[in-house]
């Protein structure tokens, strides 16, 4: 599908349909239990029916949840085309026109570090969800986005954190500063990527740190850049303008 009904992206994630499933066996084969003894008791009619009426309701509750739900690709989609608005969004709150930008756009975008970390303790949270793709690519309901626009005389850091099933952002925070108020760039167990001003302000993005998990970024429209490639390219915009 090309474009996706947004209340079709809870479903995506949603868990509704695994527990479903577990009824509908369990209405199956109490009704099953009730057939064999229906014939010596009328208890039995009763569970057999009882039985039938938990499948059928299961059935329909599995149909629901499948309908219209996206595909793992229509996903992809969806992040793409949500997450690109933010590099304009970014010079619209800083202030900024195309014309002053000099040089490259960093444009940083992961999963929140507590979501990320879900992952590995298979806990798929309602504020932060996440599933596994057919592809093998882990997805999640929300994103944070870090854009760092550079001019001739500052910085402009722009960060927020993206809902793909209600379309909103949310956490936002921004900031211009001069280069040399760029206390530390520095990275944490290869996950967390962090910049500290002098006002003691930080900002900070999670990025996926296995090849599978990396699928994902490079199947949408954003451009990706790796954990390395973006400490460094931050750092070399740092000191090439701290030296103009």
């Amino acid at each position: 599908m090309d474009t996706v009904d947004r209340p079709n992206i809870s479903k995506y994630f949603s868990i509704l349909g695994a527990g479903a499933i577990i009824f509908l066996i369990i209405g199956i084969v109490l009704a099953l239990i009730g057939l064999i003894i229906s014939s010596d008791s009328k208890i039995g009619i009763g569970v057999a029916v009882l039985g039938g009426v938990i499948a059928l309701l299961c059935i329909l509750v599995i149909r629901s949840h499948s309908s219209g739900m996206p595909t793992d690709h229509d996903i992809n989609n969806v992040i793409g085309n949500d997450l690109i608005q933010y590099r304009q969004k970014a010079l619209d709150l800083l202030g900024l026109i195309d014309d002053q930008v000099v040089g490259e756009t960093v444009y940083l975008w992961g999963p929140l570090y507590e979501d990320f970390k879900s992952i590995k303790a298979n806990v798929s949270r309602i504020e932060g969800r996440f599933k596994k793709g057919g592809d093998g690519c882990y997805r999640f309901s929300r994103y944070r986005v870090m854009v760092l626009i550079p001019t001739e005389q500052h910085l402009g850091v722009f960060s927020c954190v993206h809902n793909l099933i209600s379309n909103i952002y949310g956490d936002s925070a921004t900031g211009e500063y001069f280069y040399k108020d760029v206390v530390s760039i520095r990275t944490e167990q290869n996950e967390t990527l962090k910049l500290t001003f002098t006002d003691g302000h930080e900002f900070s993005i999670s990025l996926p740190g296995d090849e599978t998990s990396k699928e994902i970024y490079k199947s949408t429209n954003i451009p990706f850049i790796s954990f390395d490639d973006a400490a460094q390219s931050i750092r070399k915009m740092i000191q090439m303008h701290k030296q103009l």
